[in-house]
C-alpha cells in the first residue's frame, strides 16, 4: 500500500490550517505567506489521503453500474484545493467533515438506470457502517432552487484487513446522473467559465440563472421527473428577460450514455 497518500497531521492541525489558509486564500498577504505555505501542506496532505478510499469507491460503483449500463460513464476525481478553500471560506467548517472531497460519478442514459444503481447502494447499509443507514440526497426528486437535479450518496470506507485499516471511515461521495442532467450541469460550469459568473454558487445575472432553472426543468419533463422550484407548471411563460443572453450554450441531448462527450464535466458543490 506503499503507492497510496496517508495522513501525516492531527485532525486538529488539518482543521487549524485549513481555518487559517481559506480568509488568506480570497485576501493574500504576502506576508503571511511563508506560514501559509505550511498550512496549505497540511490541508492537501488530507485531501490527498482520500484518493484509496475514492478508488475503491470508484471500483464499487463502476461494476454496480455496468450491470444496469453497459454504456454507463464513471468518472471520479479530488476535489481541486482552489475548490476546497472556497467553499470554506463562504461556509467555514472543519474540513475534516467535509463529504466531498474525494468524489465519483456514474452518467447513466436513463432515471431507470439511475433509481436501479440507487437501489443496489440502499438495500446494502453494510456499506454505511457508521452512518448507520446510507446517507443520500435526492436532487432528482427535490431539484435545487438553480436547477441542480442529481443523486449524491455519502458513504465511509470501511477497511477488510489491517493493511488498510488506516483510512477507516474516510468518507467518499457518490453522485448518479442522467445524460441529460449531466449536459445540464456541464453547461452551467461552461458558462461560468466563459463569462466569470459564479453561477455554480448560485450567483450571478438573474437571466442567467433563470435560463437554467428553465432548462433543466424542460429535462425534467422529459424524464417525467419534478420540475426545479419556480419552474412554471404549464408551457406558457414570458421569455422576454431571457431572451437577450449573451450567446446560447446548448447542443442536442445524447440518446445514451454511450453517445455523451466523455468528460467530467462540472461538480457542483
Amino acid at each position: 500500500m506503499g503507492q497510496w497518500v496517508k495522513k501525516e497531521y492531527s485532525n486538529k492541525r488539518i482543521n487549524d490550517a485549513a481555518a487559517q489558509l481559506a480568509p488568506w486564500w480570497l485576501r493574500p498577504d504576502r506576508s503571511a505567506a511563508d506560514a501559509m505555505a505550511e498550512a496549505y501542506d497540511v490541508v492537501d496532505n488530507w485531501r490527498a489521503s482520500h484518493s484509496f478510499p475514492l478508488n475503491h469507491f470508484q471500483d464499487s460503483l463502476r461494476k454496480r453500474s455496468r450491470k444496469v449500463d453497459s454504456n454507463v460513464i464513471v468518472a471520479r476525481r479530488l476535489k481541486r484545493m482552489p475548490s476546497v478553500l472556497a467553499k470554506l471560506a463562504r461556509s467555514p467548517y472543519p474540513v475534516t467533515t467535509m463529504q466531498d472531497l474525494g468524489g465519483c460519478r456514474a452518467i447513466l442514459g436513463s432515471m431507470r438506470e439511475v433509481n436501479a444503481v440507487l437501489d443496489t447502494f440502499i438495500g446494502e447499509p453494510s456499506l454505511f457502517p457508521l452512518e448507520g443507514t446510507p446517507r443520500h440526497y435526492n436532487y432528482i426528486q427535490k431539484p435545487k432552487a438553480d436547477g441542480y437535479r442529481g443523486i449524491h450518496i455519502v458513504g465511509r470506507y470501511k477497511a477488510k484487513s489491517q493493511q488498510t485499516s488506516f483510512w477507516s471511515g474516510y468518507r467518499i461521495e457518490i453522485q448518479l446522473r442522467t445524460v441529460l442532467q449531466h449536459a445540464c450541469s456541464t453547461a452551467v460550469e461552461t458558462v461560468a467559465t466563459f463569462t466569470g459568473f459564479p453561477l455554480k454558487f448560485g450567483k450571478g445575472p438573474d437571466d442567467w440563472k433563470r435560463f437554467f432553472v428553465l432548462a433543466s426543468s424542460a429535462f425534467a419533463i422529459l424524464e417525467r421527473s419534478p420540475l426545479c422550484p419556480g419552474a412554471p407548471e404549464d408551457s406558457e411563460e414570458d421569455t422576454a428577460s431571457t431572451a437577450p443572453l449573451p450567446f446560447v450554450v446548448g447542443s442536442f441531448p445524447a440518446r445514451s450514455a454511450a453517445e455523451a462527450p466523455d468528460v467530467y464535466g462540472a461538480w457542483l458543490p
